[in-house]
């Protein structure tokens, strides 16, 4: 999945960013890679770590990602 861009940690953005293309690049690849997307997320106190809520959301987004991966290598 993607890193978050959290306000706070700008002075990493560009490093996040170019890291989120390099695996949206390795997702359009690979057919058998799905790319979870981090917008809507929220940090933790730390501005690095999703919170909890955000953890959450993410782990649907990638159940998602893998049902949809799953379903098209059993066709």
């Amino acid at each position: 999945g993607e890193l978050g861009l959290f306000r706070g940690v700008e002075k990493n953005r560009e490093e996040y960013i170019r890291i989120n293309c390099i695996l949206s690049a390795i997702a359009a690849d690979d057919p058998n890679t799905s790319l979870v997307n981090s917008s809507g997320t929220r940090p933790k106190a730390d501005n690095v770590h999703f919170d909890a809520p955000s953890q959450r959301k993410m782990g649907r987004r990638y159940a998602r990602a893998w049902l949809s991966l799953a379903k098209r290598k059993n066709k």
